[in-house]
């Protein structure tokens, strides 16, 4: 009897990315047919990953791209007869064999293409390529039950694949997963903190099955600064300790101690109104986080603004510069700008074309000039977000935000920052601030009334988004931990007495903006 094996291999186009079109079907499936009296065993690759930043470790702590391999059938399978093309395969485990439905990982040298033979037939194939930071060629069902290739950002090295994940970046489901964090912090550098909190120092962070080395320095000033034994806020950086350190495709994290928001659901809430808005703004979830082990509870997981950010939502990089307590736009104090990423940090030529502008008569020929300098439409949708969130420490105040110079077009783009003391300041007048972008505009009939549709606009797109049912999801989901952290600081009741605030204006808070725009003469 003559048996005949097909093998069906994934092609590569000249991208280097999989044609997904194509899909490999499981060897155990229907793709095999007689030849020579030999059935190959039902093994194949099951999940592959050749940049991997920070998803797997190997026992002498590198991270190097992988490869899993499961043996569906129900004998084991003697490793020694599987390699990759005639090469031996590197297993990440001492086994012998890979037993009836095992899964076992190997370690990848390059990215090149994958043939999996077992006895010197070809079993399986795929040609992964470079898919990205922490992204992974993982096989799901398709409708018709068949195996097929699809890229996922949520990679299971060592684990079933389960069902398929939704569609997104690492750090999309990063940021939506319930994160757990370890940090160890070496008494050289606990004592550092406590003497000078803002200093980088070396520590290790562990999330999942990895650790990382890192640098963390604690962040918060005024109101929301702890010291390092107490529920202090963390600013920790991948890339500090070894250069081109990731974790799912993130350099840095910000972890809040959210000690000004009882609610714990402002920052969650009031990023995805800008963003929805269309304003660049991190993306935010929750982490529980431990510190030498000890549980320091609950916090909220925000993404930083630093080049990853930036080329994420513009898809380039520039200066970056971060204003706080009442750094705007004024000359002779364009160095009051923190400059977070600049091409030349000793350059504020940007800064110094708008506050030229900004010094003229709001006229609108002045207008005009000051939108060639900013993103005057984007501008406009950021401080009517402020408002309708009541946003009151953000730029309509000169505080909590960064603005970035976008080589695309020479203009600035305002990004928030700082939004855990949103929606619950019903007193916040949305004309009533002092930022000088603000001000100019709300002096000129042409832009106030511009900015008094972006007010409407802002207010219905807000009530689309049905944030009170996302606030009881939130806290339906987080709320116990939120009451048994630790290191809490505030009451269950005064808990409470914010949950209702909060509730209260994200309902009501896009018709009184209405209102009040349909009040002012």
């Amino acid at each position: 009897m003559i048996w005949l094996l097909i093998a069906c291999r994934v092609q590569t186009p000249a991208t280097g990315v999989p044609d997904r079109t194509l899909p490999v079907e499981d060897s155990g499936d229907t793709g095999l047919v007689p030849v020579g009296g030999v059935v190959p065993p039902a093994v194949w690759i099951n999940e592959v990953m050749t940049q991997n930043d920070s998803t797997w470790q190997a026992a002498d702590g590198s991270l190097p791209g992988w490869a899993e391999i499961k043996n569906g059938s129900s004998e084991a399978v003697d490793r020694a007869d599987l390699s990759w093309k005639g090469a031996p395969i590197t297993w990440a485990d001492a086994g012998i064999t890979l037993g009836p439905g095992e899964l076992a990982l190997a370690t990848l040298s390059d990215s090149g293409s994958l043939t999996l033979d077992w006895q010197g037939l070809p079993i399986d194939a795929l040609d992964p390529g470079k898919p990205g930071s922490d992204v992974a060629w993982a096989r799901f069902a398709d409708a018709s039950g068949a195996s097929v290739f699809e890229l996922t950002g949520q990679p299971t090295p060592g684990y079933e694949n389960g069902t398929r994940p939704p569609v997104g970046s690492p750090a999309d489901l990063f940021f939506a997963d319930y994160s757990r964090f370890d940090l160890t912090i070496p008494q050289d550098s606990w004592n550092s903190l406590e003497a000078d909190p803002y200093t980088p120092v070396p520590a290790t962070l562990g999330y999942e099955r990895v650790w990382l080395p890192v640098t963390v320095h604690l962040k918060g000033v005024y109101g929301s600064l702890r010291t390092i034994d107490g529920k202090a806020s963390f600013s920790i950086d991948m890339n500090g300790v070894t250069s081109g350190g990731s974790m799912r495709g993130l350099k840095k994290l910000k972890l809040n101690n959210m000690v000004q928001d009882p609610s714990g659901v402002h920052e969650n809430l009031t990023y995805s109104v800008f963003r929805a808005a269309g304003v660049a703004a991190p993306r935010a979830g929750y982490a529980q986080v431990y510190v030498n082990g000890e549980y320091y509870g609950v916090y909220a997981n925000i993404e930083a603004e630093d080049s990853v950010f930036l080329e994420h939502y513009f898809g380039n990089t520039g200066n970056l510069y971060e204003g706080a307590y009442g750094v705007d736009f004024i000359d002779g104090e364009e160095t009051s700008f923190q400059c977070d990423e600049c091409l030349n940090p000793d350059d504020r030529s940007d800064i110094t074309a708008v506050t030229a502008v900004l010094d003229q008569a709001p006229t609108d020929a002045n207008l005009v000039a000051l939108n060639t300098v900013v993103d005057l439409d984007e501008w406009l949708t950021e401080l009517a977000v402020e408002q309708v969130t009541l946003h009151w420490d953000g730029y309509t105040t000169a505080n909590n935000y960064r603005i970035f110079h976008d080589p695309a077009d020479g203009r600035f783009k305002i990004i928030p920052w700082g939004v855990d003391q949103t929606w619950i300041d019903e007193y916040y007048d949305p004309w009533g601030g002092y930022g000088r972008v603000l001000t100019f505009c709300i002096a000129n009939p042409t832009c106030l009334a511009d900015y008094n549709a972006k007010l409407l606009a802002v207010a219905d797109l807000t009530e689309s988004l049905q944030l009170a049912t996302v606030m009881t999801g939130l806290l339906e989901t987080y709320n116990a931990d939120f009451l048994a952290d630790p290191r809490v600081e505030w009451l269950p009741a005064e808990h409470q007495q914010y949950v209702e605030l909060t509730l209260n204006d994200v309902k009501q808070g896009p018709q009184r903006v209405r209102d009040e725009v349909a009040a002012r003469p």
